[in-house]
């Protein structure tokens, strides 16, 4: 967060901005995403000597910062600030602090087209196998790596499961997504039989009786802390332990998963409507993106199987 003072008039307006997101029931990370932006857009103003109030800030202005912020920082981060700006001044036209929004005809900052990174099969193997156990910690994490990979669900959504959001007989879990959406996703006989060996052992436990968290921790065998940081070494340490190396350098981590689900749903043949749907996703934009990464996967699949050079 910028240290220095603000161009007068943005201060004020971003912390009603901020109570306002906190009213419409935004997400704590989104709202610390928002509020980040707009800061840095006024500590820009301030490093600039551009004294504007809301009110007053053009068209040029705007370019002009995503001109700079462009030399600065990655596609993604430029863009992840595109749409909270545009959000925040959408806001201040509505709450008529000012009559039109400088970002209406401001183009968005162009992302790069990279291939989604997925896991393979056989890294996913490797995973469950490392955790084959008896024991309640290896039975937990098979059972967290198989609803990852089956439902694509967000980390939080997993980490924050109680004992009434899984239904064995249904085979569905209920899960609270961003935008506190509630969703119902499906899931397989086989994480169905994880989760059930999971919780046979999980009932020996004394926390057991005293907590309707469906994930108990390690150590104290408490119920796991909801911010998903036990889930998130777990799966560091795993794949650091097993060698696995993933293609763009990074570690195994759970969103990795949702990646790999979503490729893999629309290389199946799954809708763009559904997806939304099970994913959790309001716009089309994360649907196409994994359409397109199954297509090429599939296209080049094709080609392989044309074998164009063995003709010769």
């Amino acid at each position: 967060m910028p240290e220095q003072p603000t161009p007068h008039g943005w201060e004020s307006l971003i912390r009603e901005w901020v109570i306002s997101l906190r009213a419409g029931r935004k997400s704590k990370r989104t709202i610390e995403v928002y509020e980040r932006a707009a800061l840095f857009l006024a500590r820009w103003l301030a490093d600039n000597d551009l004294d504007l109030a809301p009110d007053e800030i053009e068209r040029q202005h705007v370019e002009q910062y995503f001109a700079d912020l462009n030399e600065r920082t990655s596609p993604g981060n430029a863009h992840t600030n595109y749409r909270s700006l545009r959000t925040m001044f959408r806001w201040m036209v509505d709450n008529e602090e000012i009559a039109r929004s400088p970002m209406d005809k401001v183009a968005a900052p162009i992302l790069d087209e990279k291939p989604v990174p997925t896991l393979s099969d056989d890294q996913i193997r490797a995973l469950l196998d490392h955790w084959s156990g008896r024991d309640m910690v290896s039975r937990r994490n098979t059972a967290i790596i198989r609803l990852l990979m089956d439902t694509g669900c967000r980390l939080g959504e997993i980490a924050n499961l109680t004992l009434d959001d899984v239904d064995r007989d249904l085979e569905v879990i209920r899960v609270l997504g961003k935008g506190n959406r509630v969703r119902a996703v499906p899931f397989g006989p086989s994480t169905n039989k994880a989760i059930g060996q999971y919780l046979r052992v999980r009932e020996r436990e004394p926390w057991a009786a005293r907590t309707n968290k469906l994930w108990l921790a390690e150590r104290n065998r408490g119920p796991l802390q909801p911010n998903g940081n036990a889930i998130k070494l777990m799966l560091r340490r795993t794949g650091h332990a097993l060698g696995i190396d993933l293609a763009d350098g990074k570690h195994v981590h759970a969103h990795r998963f949702r990646h790999t689900a979503a490729k893999e749903w629309r290389k199946n043949g799954g809708d763009v409507v559904s997806m939304k749907r099970i994913f959790g996703w309001k716009s089309d934009a994360m649907p196409e993106r994994y359409g397109s990464a199954a297509a090429d996967e599939i296209a080049q699949q094709h080609h392989r199987e044309l074998g164009l050079g063995e003709r010769l």
